[in-house]
């Protein structure tokens, strides 16, 4: 009779966590169809306060809801989605695909009804194309292409098929030597590649944003990125590529209001490192950015032509260190200009003795970075 009681009481047990969980289903799919009514109306508050509650647990199928708040431009679902803690990088970057590792995210961003839309002049910049119906970003190698239009040749490629092709670029290239990369391979954990991972698609969908003009989604795809300044200067001379051969009118005014928005970011971005550090504010904007194809902050905005920010103190002081080099950059009084001269004169033969130098524990490596103009 115990057996009996003791079965009888599991069962009861085992049929009521069951009605729990098909109860927990059914408020996730009823929360799921509320968040695509809240989508709808771009109701972020009531979807803040009934659907989410400060989690994507209740959520069927978030990752595909995750894709689709960003194409259909809800830039506020898109923030709390990733504050909540959606990995993009997951999403896009699935195993389960094969071949291309962007094939997904192409297929899924660089539609056709993306690439027609009015408020973008992303077409213009596709080059090698006659027919307006013809230019589309398909494959890597054409979204690689409008980049290097758009930015410039000084850029390296940033897209690749797989890891191994990436590798295989920068080695050619000079961007990586071999013991770097089996270092890198070496030591690079698992967590390591995840957040290289999540910062890559940040990159990918904040460049996406502002290629279809998407302003205010750029805005809050930058919160969450770590590379800001480099990625504000980059969206400066995307916008005024895009300025240059718009109309007058709303948009080319648009073009031109988000292009100054982005400056004074990145001049609030280098004002904040200045005011911590000087020196590694200079070093900032003279380092290689990897996520964006090896170019530097000086150089972007040197090619933008973005006055302001090359007018800050730390950008004039980078100027200097290219400028001077080795050479200390406070030859101000008669006797160092003289000495400067007088080594010159001798064809440097006795600049050693009479030009003043700097200290090398002065002499950052970043310093010594060739910048092409």
């Amino acid at each position: 009779e115990r057996v009996k009681k003791s079965n009888l009481k599991d069962k009861i047990i085992d049929e009521h966590t069951n009605n729990l969980k098909i109860m927990k289903k059914d408020q996730d799919a009823e929360r799921t169809r509320l968040l695509y009514l809240a989508m709808q109306w771009n109701s972020i508050d009531i979807a803040r306060e009934f659907i989410f509650r400060n989690s994507l647990d209740n959520i069927l199928t978030k990752e595909r809801y995750f894709i689709e708040v960003i194409i259909n431009d809800l830039p506020d679902f898109v923030y709390e989605f990733l504050k909540l803690g959606i990995e993009p990088n997951k999403i896009f970057f699935s195993k389960e695909w094969q071949g291309s590792r962007y094939a997904k995210f192409i297929r899924e961003l660089y539609t056709d009804e993306c690439m027609n839309n009015k408020k973008t002049h992303l077409k213009e910049f596709i080059p090698g194309k006659k027919n307006d119906d013809d230019k589309k970003i398909n494959d890597i190698a054409s979204l690689n292409m409008v980049l290097t239009t758009l930015i410039g040749d000084y850029m390296y490629d940033i897209y690749f098929e797989n890891e191994n092709n990436e590798k295989k670029y920068q080695k050619k290239n000079g961007l990586i030597d071999e013991s770097e990369q089996d270092k890198n391979k070496e030591y690079l954990s698992d967590e390591d590649k995840t957040k290289k991972d999540y910062q890559c698609i940040l990159r990918d969908l904040f460049l996406w944003a502002i290629l279809m003009n998407r302003i205010d989604m750029a805005k809050v795809l930058l919160v969450f990125m770590e590379n800001r300044l480099c990625s504000a200067l980059i969206a400066t001379k995307i916008l005024k590529q895009y300025y240059s051969i718009a109309n007058y009118g709303e948009l080319k005014k648009g073009y031109e209001e988000s292009r100054n928005y982005f400056e004074q970011y990145a001049i609030k971005c280098l004002d904040k490192c200045d005011d911590y550090d000087a020196a590694k504010a200079c070093e900032i904007i003279l380092r290689q950015n990897e996520l964006y194809g090896c170019v530097t902050c000086l150089q972007v905005a040197s090619d933008a032509n973005d006055k302001l920010f090359l007018s800050q103190p730390a950008s004039v002081q980078a100027i200097n260190n290219i400028w001077y080099n080795k050479l200390h950059p406070e030859q101000n009084n008669y006797r160092h200009l003289f000495a400067l001269l007088f080594g010159i004169i001798s064809l440097g033969f006795f600049a050693p003795a009479f030009v003043h130098y700097r200290e090398s524990k002065e002499v950052s490596i970043e310093y010594l970075i060739l910048i092409q103009f």
